[in-house]
């Protein structure tokens, strides 16, 4: 009887001991596994971040070029608004034109203006006329 109970105070222990090492085992499989997930968190933090920056920066150069553009329209109708200011400094309609007589006529004042208007533009842009 002595012996059984030996023999059965060793089953216990054995498998108090198996048991403690799959605890182990399953433990360092667990700290393993959340490392890894940790890892990958982690990761796509990082790349959600990057993300987020990526597109503060495009929207960034987009407001950028827009305000560019903004300010280029305007200079450019700025020179637009002064040419127009010139020519009509420039050219005043003769008198004979204010009242077309014929087509031909109306030809005769359409060509004269096209004419003055090629001079001007030239001249404007030489820097002669401002």
């Amino acid at each position: 009887m002595k012996l059984v109970l030996q023999v059965a105070a060793g089953i216990l222990l054995a498998s108090l001991v198996v048991f403690a090492l799959r605890l182990v085992l399953i433990s360092a499989a667990v700290s393993g596994i959340k490392d890894i997930t940790d890892s990958a968190v982690d990761r796509q933090k990082q790349l959600i971040a990057e993300q987020q920056e990526k597109v503060k920066e495009e929207a960034r150069i987009k407001l950028e070029r827009e305000r560019q553009a903004a300010e280029k329209a305007k200079i450019e109708a700025e020179k637009a608004r002064l040419k127009a200011q010139a020519w009509s400094k420039y050219y005043q309609d003769p008198q004979d034109c204010l009242v077309f007589q014929s087509d031909a006529h109306m030809v005769k004042c359409v060509d004269h203006k096209k004419r003055a208007r090629t001079e001007f533009d030239r001249l404007y842009d030489l820097g002669k006329i401002r």
